[in-house]
């Protein structure tokens, strides 16, 4: 008689996505190019952080901006310049952090120019 002894063990690991990214600011005067800035998240598997921006009466919605990888914690876009006035164009912003296992957390709060 041919007797195996089978012995299992199923190990689930569970990576839950990042939490959401605090302390969302932006700074820049009239004339020069924002620079938004926020907190370093907690979790120590955060690989990047995307930087999403909406520009009204031009985009419908947030589009990916930039990537920056972890550790930094601030972006300066050099493609926009901060306007003063009625006529200002207003650029909001908002970031995600993303996970080494590509997993993206919600949306950070939103600023603006």
């Amino acid at each position: 008689m041919n007797s195996s002894n089978y012995s299992s063990e199923l190990s689930v690991y569970f990576d839950p996505s990042p939490s959401t990214p605090t302390g969302l600011s932006i700074s820049g005067s009239s004339g020069q190019s924002p620079t938004i800035s926020w907190n370093s998240n907690p979790e120590p598997d955060i690989n990047a952080y995307k930087v999403y921006r909406k520009r009204i009466g031009t985009d419908n919605d947030y589009v990916l901006r930039a990537t920056v990888n972890a550790p930094g914690t601030s972006y300066t876009d050099n493609g926009i310049t901060i306007g003063t006035g009625r006529f200002a164009n207003y650029v909001y912003y908002k970031i995600k952090a993303e996970d080494i296992s590509d997993q993206l957390s919600p949306f950070s709060n939103e600023v603006r120019t």
